[in-house]
């Protein structure tokens, strides 16, 4: 499914989305194994993902591809 979903995004939002696989996984321990992650930490990066992705849609891929 990651590969199909690769294909249908561009390089930008892929390679971010790649990167959110470390706080999911790491939100994923905390509730199988209730391992305690380090918060702080965790959701600034969440945050920087999340900021990185919005710079992204609205500064980096011009409005007209956006509407297709």
């Amino acid at each position: 499914m990651w590969n199909y979903g690769a294909g249908k995004v561009d390089s930008g939002t892929l390679a971010i989305m790649n990167n959110a696989m470390i706080p999911v996984g790491l939100m994923i321990n905390f509730l199988i194994w209730q391992e305690t992650p380090e918060w702080a930490k965790t959701l600034t990066g969440g945050a920087i993902l999340l900021l990185s992705l919005w710079v992204h849609k609205t500064w980096i891929i011009s409005p007209s591809a956006v509407r297709r």
